[in-house]
This record gives structure tokens, sequence and C-alpha cells, in this order.
């Protein structure tokens, strides 16, 4: 059995475990960090067999996390950190491992999934809603999971400032993107165009925004678009900061723009 299907398993073990594990969920939350400071966090009490903790600083609403896998053979968790309501964008790199591959999840310190961070990317960005009440990603104390990689960064940040609208995003095959805008009450749409689309392979770009400061998501209506373009719209209730997140569909280069 070669090593690309090893790895593979191995992700696929994690998940399944994780789901197991689901709703075990304690929901003991810490006291934040103060803004403008750097600290570290407490230390998990697993050391993910032979790897070390890979280490934690938080500075305001910045978690990052930074760490080298030395045994491949052993899941690598990180130090425990603080997860605040609302949404994070996030994003990592890592060099070395296997072919660069990435795959790490997040989850609670006993272990329960808060969703996968990375499926084998070198680098990438997306974004983490954490919501009391929400599905994944609960209020409180949280590690990093690693599975697969090298010498890694991996970085959650909660915007402070959003750009002004109508802003454009591109990306290419799989790709996500993730921005903060800042968005006044009435009227959103999300306009999506494919490149070089061929309707003979399957995909769906998926667009999605959720409030910074509670993790709330607008409804949109047609949020998965499958034809060569295609609208989402929905109606922002309060002004503030939200976090625009676009999913490209495999096969295919886009942009996707949102105005008001």
């Amino acid at each position: 059995m070669n090593k690309r299907v090893l790895l593979v398993l191995g992700v696929l073990a994690i998940l399944v475990a994780s789901t197991a594990l689901s709703g075990c969920l304690g929901g003991n939350q810490t006291t934040p960090t103060t803004p403008g400071t750097a600290t570290p966090t407490t230390p998990a009490t697993s050391t993910g067999g032979k790897n070390p903790l890979a280490s934690v600083t938080t500075s305001g609403d910045t978690i990052t996390i930074t760490g080298t896998k030395t045994s491949m053979s052993d899941d690598q968790y990180s130090e425990t950190f603080n997860l605040e309501e609302g949404t994070y964008i996030y994003t990592w790199t890592n060099k070395g491992g296997y072919e660069d591959w990435f795959t790490a999840a997040l989850e609670s310190p006993e272990g329960d999934s808060y969703g996968m961070v990375s499926l084998m990317d070198p680098s990438g960005s997306s974004y983490l809603v954490v919501e009391a009440e929400g599905y994944f990603a609960k209020p409180g104390p949280a590690r990093l999971n690693v599975a697969n990689g090298g010498t890694y960064t991996v970085t959650y940040t909660k915007p402070t400032t959003g750009e002004n609208v109508p802003l454009t995003v591109t990306g290419g095959p799989g790709e996500q993107v993730a921005k903060a805008v800042s968005l006044n009450p009435g009227p959103v749409t999300i306009s999506v165009k494919h490149h070089g689309f061929d309707s003979s392979e399957q995909g769906t770009t998926m667009v999605g925004l959720h409030k910074v400061d509670t993790g709330k998501s607008v409804r949109l209506d047609g949020p998965w678009i499958v034809s060569e373009t295609g609208d989402a719209t929905g109606e922002i209730e309060e002004a503030g900061l939200y976090v625009f997140s676009v999913s490209f569909r495999a096969h295919t280069n886009g942009e996707a723009t949102i105005s008001q």
C-alpha cells in the first residue's frame, strides 16, 4: 500500500473518530486574552505521541499556531487556545511532510470535532463560525489536531475592519476565499461567474455571509451556483462587519462580486 493511500486512510480514520465523539462537548469558556498583548495559552494534556505540542500565541483577536511534526505516524496537537463567539478568517501554510500535504482538524480539548481546517492543501484560507448553539465550533477552549504536515503556521483572526462593496474576489478550482466586508441594512447581491465553464463537469460554487461579532449567517436565496453565471440575494438587517465567503467549484476558475 503506497504512502498516498495510507495518508488518505489516516484522514478518514480521524473523521470517523471525530464523528463518533460528537455530542460529548464540554462548553466551558475561558477568559479572553486582553487585546494588544501576546500571551502563550494553556498547554493541552496530550502530546500526540512523539510529537511536541505546537505552540500558540494570542494577540488581541488573532491566534497563531506554529509547529513542526517530527513523527509522521502520530498526530500532533497544539496547546489549547480560547475561541470567542463570532466569525474568524483563518489561513495556513505548510512545508514538509509527504508532498507538503497539510491535513488538520479543529477540536475541543476532549477531542470533539469542530471541523476540518485543511484536507491535504499545503496552503489556503477559509472561515470559522463560533456559536454557542452552532453545529461545530463552540466558544471556549479548543486545539488543533494535525494528522499530516511538516513545519506549519495556522492563523485565526476575527476581523476588526472590512472592505467596502462592491468587492470582487477570484479563485481557482476548489479554492476557498474569505474576506471581511462592511455592509449596510438593505438588499445584498453576490454575482458569480465561471470561466471556462463546462456543464459536463460536476461542481458547485457556494457563497455565504456571516456576521463577525455573532457568527450569525445571512439567509441567501440561491447560494449554490451550478451554472456558468448566477446570483445569490439576501437582506442585511444590521449594519456591521461580515465575512464574505466563496468556495469555488472544482474544475473551473471563477469570480464572485458582492454589492449593495
